[in-house]
């Protein structure tokens, strides 16, 4: 398939890391959440929250505009 579109596994490999660095902060985030509410940190379990909220609140307008 590579030999047919030459730019494909290019275009392919580029667009895989860019998700993959939009993506990292995310699940840092979501594993950070998780470990914070097995310790019982409620305080630092509404902050990782509110973060990851506006990181994805972000993330939806970003790709709504």
């Amino acid at each position: 398939m590579a030999y047919l579109l030459p730019g494909l596994t290019a275009t392919t490999l580029l667009t895989g890391g860019c998700v993959l660095l939009v993506l990292f902060p995310v699940i840092r985030l979501t594993m950070m959440t998780s470990h914070l509410a097995r310790l019982a940190n409620k305080g630092f379990v509404a902050i990782t929250l509110g973060v990851l909220a506006l990181v994805i609140a972000g993330g939806v307008v970003g790709v709504i505009l």
